[in-house]
């Protein structure tokens, strides 16, 4: 086998068929046209190589030139149709790059705009930034507005967990967080849930954590405590209007 021609990252390799019927007489059948990339031709290009030559010889072998032609002419104009300018790929990758950065900078927001701009071509991309703005407490509604999509195809797509939670396990879960809020003071985020949680036994991510404080906030148990940010506060006001 014999390799040298390259374009745009694909080497041609000439692979060469041989008959070892008889170990002590090797016969060459012919050459057949191989790239690097995995295609590979059907023809059998008739060869008068000897296989004993020197590599050098080689070259010169006429099956191997119209194999090389083969490639050439039949496989790289596929190659060329479809290659990527390398500026074209470098700009698409700044974009992704610069989607991340603003996810991952506090602003998934901003992320999910610039996505739309590219009509949605980065999933990836979307989830993470979409979950990171669910967690700063941006609703569902917000965030498929950005998109351009519906609340609920917004969080089928993005926010639905890959694994269904057990609702069971929610409310145990929720029934624990509420406990410790109301005998532990202090502020609450996903983090400070995690731990209680996770201590008690409970398996619990940081998306599962921001819910169920989302949950407990719906239920006046806790209300934010600092705007735009998800962390949250014993709800004093209404657990003295409950008493009354």
């Amino acid at each position: 086998m014999t390799t040298h021609q390259k374009f745009l990252g694909h080497r041609f390799t000439a692979a060469v068929d041989l008959d070892e019927t008889d170990p002590e007489h090797i016969d060459v059948i012919g050459v057949v046209a191989r790239c690097s990339c995995g295609w590979g031709s059907d023809t059998v290009h008739t060869s008068g190589l000897d296989p004993q030559a020197e590599e050098d010889a080689r070259f010169e072998d006429p099956g191997e030139r119209d194999a090389e032609r083969e490639w050439r002419d039949t496989h790289l104009p596929s190659v060329a149709a479809t290659a990527v300018p390398a500026e074209a790929a470098a700009a698409v990758q700044t974009v992704v790059d610069r989607i991340r950065d603003l996810t991952e900078n506090g602003k998934p927001m901003a992320a999910l705009a610039l996505i739309r701009l590219t009509d949605g071509g980065f999933p990836a991309e979307t989830r993470a930034a979409a979950q990171q703005a669910s967690f700063q407490d941006y609703s569902w509604t917000q965030i498929g507005d950005v998109l351009g999509l519906s609340k609920q195809t917004a969080w089928e797509r993005y926010g639905r967990d890959e694994e269904p939670v057990d609702p069971a396990a929610h409310a145990t879960q929720k029934a624990a967080l509420e406990a410790a809020v109301r005998a532990e003071s202090g502020n609450w985020d996903a983090s400070r849930v995690t731990s209680v949680l996770v201590s008690a036994g409970h398996q619990v991510n940081a998306k599962r954590a921001r819910q169920l404080l989302r949950d407990l906030a719906d239920a006046d148990v806790l209300q934010r405590a600092v705007p735009g940010r998800a962390v949250y506060a014993r709800n004093y006001a209404a657990l003295l209007t409950n008493l009354e």
